[in-house]
């Protein structure tokens, strides 16, 4: 349970940490937003160091990001994000 809620945690610290400065640049939040992100990416940094296998954590998270990243265009069509 403890794990599980590791991931969910660090999973959203890296959303939280991402999100916001690709909408910044695209004009969608204004810059003030950009210093949650950034607390959330040290957040982040931080949570990776907790997990027993760092770089396993990371390389499975990132396979999945990149999934869905893959896959988003399918749901949202020619609609822009």
């Amino acid at each position: 349970m403890r794990r599980l809620l590791l991931y969910l945690v660090t999973a959203c610290t890296e959303l939280i940490g991402g999100v916001p400065p690709v909408l910044w640049l695209h004009g969608r939040l204004p810059v003030w937003s950009l210093i949650p992100a950034a607390l959330a990416g040290w957040l982040f940094y931080k949570l990776l160091t907790l997990h027993s296998d760092p770089k396993r954590f990371y390389a499975a998270y990132a396979f999945l990001y990149l999934v869905a990243m893959l896959l988003l265009p399918f749901f949202y069509g020619e609609e822009q994000l």
